[in-house]
């Protein structure tokens, strides 16, 4: 999951998502693993939770830039649509793989 772009603010962003994605799914994991197969059975489930975290990202960005201490780090230097369209490659190819393979152990 290692996407690398020249922007260090959009690196920032794609960063953030994946932090924020990652919590999220953690909570499912650890509530009820079988809820991935919403996620792993509805591709448009996966869209709009993507397109609903990059939302949420935007809005609270410079919090994140505090937290996180990144510098020179702009919200105006991020095209939001190429970082969500790149995280959802990421996710098709990678993540829900991942899933599948979780899924088949339980």
């Amino acid at each position: 999951m290692n996407v690398k772009f020249e922007n260090k603010s959009i690196q920032f962003f794609y960063k953030m998502m994946m932090v924020r994605f990652e919590a999220s799914i953690d909570d499912i994991k650890r509530v009820n693993i079988k809820q991935l197969n919403t996620f792993i059975k509805n591709d448009m489930a996966g869209v709009i939770f993507i397109h609903a975290l990059a939302e949420y990202i935007k809005l609270h960005f410079y919090e994140y830039k505090k937290e996180y201490g990144e510098q020179s780090v702009k919200l105006s230097d991020v095209d939001i649509n190429m970082v969500r369209n790149e995280f959802y490659k990421t996710y098709q190819s990678e993540i829900k793989p991942s899933w599948v393979d979780l899924l088949s152990i339980q």
